[in-house]
């Protein structure tokens, strides 16, 4: 990270000079674990262009003491801001050109944001555990937040992305060859580059992630070795609503895997 931004080295902690953008994408750091309903930094101390602002954030949190009761995965948000600032300094585009630049490549449609903040009429709505919306507005602190997933996409265009997952884990994909996508979901042991490694109680391997922003709630699982992806979206973040997308993965799985 260091060697893209040396001039932030000086005012770092010691303990995140060796960051590599492996370390961050595998949260093998000792970063704070910081959200957007953390109270600091405040946003009146943080300004200029979205970039601009994310750089001062990280500033800011890489001036801050390491989590010393870190385990060897160490679930942060700051380290995917710091990799989207590596992205960014290494492509010379913004994070959000880099996106939307994928998104065209094949066909996928990504947005910035709640679902709603541009569209609320037809666009759904997120709502947290007591069944309040979310409104269409921006926020900052999740502004600062966007390479670690303040993306929105629709359910069908989400599943063209994981289906580019699946043609890349079977060696059918350019935009990486075979190798690479396996290590991404397999390449570290309990999490890799943004996907958690478990088996089932047949002793069959599957890759899965969670996304939990507050309102929403989305679980997705691969089962490399059989070839298919389960894509589970709820506009609610709940317990019930969780419990109510696990018990769709049971009988998905009852219906595609057995």
């Amino acid at each position: 990270f260091f060697e893209l931004f040396p001039e932030l080295k000086t005012k770092s902690d010691p303990a995140y000079h060796h960051l590599t953008l492996l370390n961050l994408l595998s949260f093998r750091t000792k970063l704070m674990r910081w959200t957007y309903t953390n109270p600091e930094p405040y946003p009146s101390t943080i300004t200029g262009s979205e970039e601009q602002q994310r750089l001062q954030f990280i500033q800011w949190v890489l001036a801050q003491k390491p989590n010393q009761t870190a385990g060897e995965v160490n679930f942060s948000n700051p380290a995917y801001v710091m990799a989207g600032l590596m992205l960014e300094k290494s492509s010379g585009q913004s994070y959000k050109q880099l996106v939307n630049n994928l998104g065209s490549q094949f066909d996928i449609a990504f947005d910035f944001g709640p679902p709603n903040l541009n569209d609320s009429l037809q666009q759904p709505w997120g709502h947290n555990a007591e069944l309040f919306p979310e409104r269409p507005e921006e926020n900052v602190k999740l502004s600062w937040l966007l390479p670690a997933g303040n993306i929105n996409v629709s359910l069908p265009d989400f599943c063209k992305f994981m289906q580019l997952q699946l043609k890349g884990l079977a060696g059918r994909e350019k935009i990486l060859n075979k190798s690479e996508f396996v290590f991404l979901f397999e390449g570290l042991p309990a999490y890799a580059l943004g996907w958690f490694s478990a088996t089932d109680g047949n002793n069959q391997a599957f890759a899965y992630h969670v996304g939990n922003p507050g309102t929403f709630l989305s679980k997705v699982y691969v089962h490399k070795n059989r070839g298919k992806a389960f894509v589970l979206f709820s506009n609610c973040q709940s317990e019930a609503a969780d419990l109510g997308l696990d018990v769709l993965y049971t009988e998905l799985k009852k219906r595609y895997l057995h």
